[in-house]
């Protein structure tokens, strides 16, 4: 359980940190069959910097995780 007392919920094979998540998530579904909203990506990830190898060490990608909810 998280500090904020919300409990993860699965929904379609997703599993989502609140249910205000998966209820957002269900209404995306909705109008997306309704609406004509033609497609929707769940947290979307950006690459800042690719890995890569400086001086026999290999680095990390910096990736980061875009949040839907505010």
């Amino acid at each position: 359980m998280s500090k904020y007392n919300n409990k993860k919920v699965k929904l379609d094979d997703h599993v989502f940190d609140s249910k205000a998540e998966a209820n957002y998530y269900a209404g995306l579904k909705i109008r997306q069959a309704t609406e004509g909203i033609s497609s929707f990506e769940l947290q979307p990830r950006s690459i800042l910097q690719p890995a890569f190898i400086k001086s026999g060490k290999r680095y990390q990608a910096i990736t980061y995780w875009m949040s839907t909810t505010n």
